[in-house]
């Protein structure tokens, strides 16, 4: 780093129409919500939505101002490090997402939970509720649009599984389920993969749904009931034990 900071203007998005997304326009709450949550450092400001253009920076000031056009838009003011804006390329086209639920799992479901997010743009409605299907016999299932506010947008499935979740069922359907979600919509880009985020706990993996060992990355993430049970078996053993040694020390004090 070069120690020289500079000063960052620019706009993030708005309420007027995505046409990626069929004209959907973000409700007035979202685009409030958005400038609250960059402000406060909820919601990371990234580079065309890439994982290559990290960004280190300080968030100065998160408004909403009216557009030209007299729509609701967001603008921002960070601080930089000179050098690492630099690395960027002076890219100034900022990018957030936003997810909107539309399947929720009936709240009296005990089945671990699998929230599947993905962009509606490269994902068709009749293949996400032929996913949705497919994993409600072992998940209870919530489903989410992936909005990725910037022309120049990945094709990202995120995809967030309940710690409890175990067996060699669950695990083949979510294999299957990503497969699904990968055939693209767009005929012309279907040389182009979809990345997968998959998070369980504090771990996160990204793969591609083509890669041969998809299903066995899967598994270490979802073991099979048996090895789910033995493993909480034991971490409930070593609780008590150490629940026991903390009573036995508190007593000899």
């Amino acid at each position: 780093m070069s120690g020289k900071s500079i000063i960052i203007k620019t706009f993030v998005t708005s309420t007027d129409p995505i046409p990626k997304y069929n004209g959907y326009s973000l409700p007035l709450e979202a685009i409030h919500d958005i400038a609250k949550k960059i402000r406060e450092g909820q919601m990371p400001l990234g580079i065309e939505h890439s994982r290559r253009h990290s960004l280190l920076y300080r968030t100065l000031k998160s408004e909403v101002r009216k557009t030209n056009a007299g729509t609701l838009g967001v603008w921002v003011e960070i601080e930089v490090d000179e050098e690492v804006w630099k690395t960027v390329g002076d890219k100034q086209a900022f990018s957030v997402s936003v997810k909107e639920a539309y399947h929720f799992p009936d709240p009296t479901d005990t089945k671990p939970k699998i929230t599947i997010s993905a962009d509606p743009a490269y994902i068709d409605e009749e293949t996400c509720q032929a996913v949705i299907a497919e994993l409600e016999p072992y998940c209870a299932v919530e489903a989410r649009h992936l909005y990725q506010l910037s022309d120049l947008s990945p094709k990202v499935i995120i995809i967030s599984i309940a710690s409890g979740a175990a067996g060699n069922l669950v695990s083949t359907a979510i294999c299957s389920a990503i497969k699904k979600l990968s055939e693209l919509k767009n005929k012309k880009e279907e040389n182009q993969d979809n990345t997968v985020l998959i998070q369980k706990g504090d771990t996160k993996i990204f793969i591609l749904p083509s890669d041969p060992n998809l299903k066995r990355q899967i598994s270490r993430l979802i073991p099979g009931k048996q090895r789910y049970e033995k493993v909480s078996t034991h971490k409930q053993i070593g609780n008590r034990q150490n629940h026991q040694k903390n009573r036995k020390r508190r007593k000899s004090r």
